[in-house]
C-alpha cells in the first residue's frame, strides 16, 4: 500500500498534472509567440507593473540578474520591451513593454485565459472563484518566502 500523501504532495501532484495538461514544457521551450516561458513572464510583469528595473525584473521573477538582463535583451530585441533612462537617476534605467508588447501580452493572456476556461468549465462559480483565491494565496506566501 502506498504512504499517504502530505496535504503538499497531494497539490504537487495536482499542479504538475494541470501544466502537463496545459502543456508547460521546459522554461526555455519556445511557445507559439516565438517566446520562451521566461520572456512571456517577463513580458507580463512589464506590462502589468512596468517600467521596472532589471533587478524589479529580476527579483518578481526570482531570477539572477544576469539571466534578467539577457531576456531582456532578447525582448528588447523583438521589439516587445524597451529600456527608458530615469529622470531622477541617469545611471537607472526603466524597462516597460512597447505597444507591441503590450499587445502580445494582450494575446496570450486572452489565449490562455481560454484555455483555463475550459480546464475550469466542469467547475461551479463558486469553485472557480475559489481555486483562483487559493492559486493566489499560495503564489503569495510563496512569493514572499
Amino acid at each position: 500500500m502506498p504512504k499517504k500523501k502530505t496535504d503538499g504532495e497531494d497539490l504537487a501532484l495536482a499542479v504538475h498534472e494541470l501544466l502537463r495538461q496545459v502543456r508547460f514544457d521546459n522554461v526555455e521551450t519556445v511557445c507559439e509567440w516565438g517566446l520562451t516561458r521566461t520572456e512571456c513572464h517577463t513580458l507580463e510583469v512589464t506590462a502589468l507593473d512596468g517600467p521596472l528595473s532589471v533587478n524589479d525584473v529580476a527579483a518578481r521573477l526570482r531570477l539572477n540578474k544576469s539571466t534578467a538582463s539577457r531576456v531582456v535583451q532578447s525582448l528588447e530585441a523583438k521589439k516587445l520591451v524597451q529600456r527608458e533612462g530615469s529622470a531622477e537617476d541617469r545611471r537607472s534605467v526603466r524597462i516597460s513593454a512597447t505597444r507591441e508588447g503590450l499587445a502580445l501580452w494582450r494575446r496570450i493572456v486572452s489565449a490562455t485565459g481560454s484555455t483555463y476556461d475550459d480546464v475550469l468549465a466542469d467547475c461551479t462559480k463558486t469553485e472557480k472563484k475559489i481555486v483562483t483565491r487559493v492559486l493566489r494565496a499560495i503564489a503569495a506566501h510563496v512569493g514572499s518566502s
